[in-house]
């Protein structure tokens, strides 16, 4: 599990001005620094590559699992914090009416999400099969949450 996080100090400095930072602070949020881990765990990260943005456009954040394959992770739960003066998250328009929204996408079929946002700038995310035989969560991409500028 994740540690929730604040930067609003951190892109205090950088809203207004070009917002290359932008996965600089997704990959500090879900860091090795910021996971409760040991050697030999479990891992959730973002890429480590800068990308340049500009004002209302999007961008999207890929949040990835390295599970070694030797842990058999059927559930997981983070939660991301963010700076609503320099992203915004549509939790509301969910197209197919799914119950996720529509900023969330590329989850596992076969697990149950729920994906929840509050006043603080804060994404719960919770994924979990609740079938039997549980199936074990493959290491890549686990879900992707697009932001807008």
């Amino acid at each position: 599990m994740l540690r929730s996080v604040n930067y609003h100090r951190f892109w205090s400095h950088w809203c207004g001005r070009s917002m290359a930072a932008l996965l600089l602070l997704m990959s500090m949020l879900l860091s090795s620094n910021q996971a409760v881990q040991a050697a030999g765990e479990p891992n959730l990260s973002v890429p480590t590559t800068t990308v340049n943005v500009m004002n209302d456009s999007t961008i999207a954040v890929p949040i990835s699992l390295t599970n070694d394959g030797t842990n058999g992770i059927s559930a997981l739960n983070f939660s991301l914090d963010f700076d609503s003066t320099c992203l915004t998250f549509d939790s509301v328009t969910d197209i197919g009416s799914e119950g996720i929204p529509d900023a969330v996408t590329g989850l596992p079929s076969g697990y149950v999400t729920t994906v929840t946002y509050d006043e603080n700038q804060t994404i719960a995310f919770t994924m979990n099969d609740q079938t039997g035989p549980q199936t074990a969560l493959s290491d890549g991409c686990l879900v992707t949450f697009t932001f807008g500028i």
